[in-house]
Formats: structure tokens, sequence, C-alpha cells
């Protein structure tokens, strides 16, 4: 059984025939596109099952999420005041709340308390 894995430019097909993969030329006629198959039997595309593969676009898609604003009040150790800490409201983005989370320690030497804002 011939199936067609993709097109390749105008000019021809990668086809699986026999279990191994091949470029076989693309030619047309008033029925349609065709290409002669193991058996040289003209196959038309239209008539021939195609492989469905995996593309890479719909990967990128799925790593394109958006990354969202997380806000946090973090009291962090400050050696400038006369207490030793300060409190501050800081944002960061991230795809999720464990990661944003992960950003917010990254920022701070020592903290003490972290909550969501």
């Amino acid at each position: 059984m011939t199936t067609i894995i993709s097109k390749v430019d105008a000019t021809g097909l990668k086809v699986k025939m026999n279990n191994q993969v091949t470029v076989v030329y693309l030619y047309s006629d008033n029925e349609g596109e065709y290409f002669m198959n193991e058996n040289l039997e003209k196959q038309y595309v239209s008539n021939t099952p195609k492989e469905q593969i995996e593309t890479i676009e719909e990967n990128v898609k799925v790593q394109k999420e958006e990354k969202k604003a997380f806000t946090f009040e973090v009291e962090y150790q400050h050696n400038g005041k006369l207490n030793g800490f300060a409190l501050k409201t800081t944002t960061v983005k991230a795809y999720s709340y464990e990661e944003a989370i992960e950003k917010v320690k990254k920022r701070f030497a020592v903290i003490y308390e972290i909550s969501e804002a």
C-alpha cells in the first residue's frame, strides 16, 4: 500500500511504498494529480491515504502561551533599614504560579514572607 507523507515542492511527493520512504514525481491530467505507484499504475493523489504527521507549527503554538502577571507583597531582609527588613510589592510575568514564586525568590536574597497581592 502506498501512503503520501508530504508534498515536495510542486514536482513530487514523499511517499511510503513497501515500508520504504521515497520521492516520486507528481503528474497531472484532466482528472487531477497522480503518480505512478509500485505496480506502475496511475494512482491519483485524491484516492491515496495521507499519513498523519505532527507538524512543527503545532508544537510552536503550544509553546507560545502568553505569560501572566503575578503580583506579590514580599517582606525581605534590608540592611539599610533600622529594623532590618522591608516590605515591597513586586510584579513578575510567568507561565505558572510556581514559576512566578521562583522568580520572586531569585530577586531577593532573604525573604521572610511572600503573599499574593
